[in-house]
């Protein structure tokens, strides 16, 4: 994966991968929460 990456971006590819690892933790994290209030709300009823 890394390798992969690194392959893709030439320049500087120690910080690409860790703003792409930082947005999908980011994506991840308010993904779930939505995910996760949404069906509270929906058994709620």
């Amino acid at each position: 994966m890394a390798r992969a990456l690194q392959r893709v971006s030439p320049f500087h590819p120690e910080p690409t991968l860790k703003c792409g690892q930082k947005f999908i933790y980011f994506f991840n994290r308010t993904f779930f929460s939505i995910l996760g209030r949404a069906y509270a709300y929906r058994t709620d009823f």
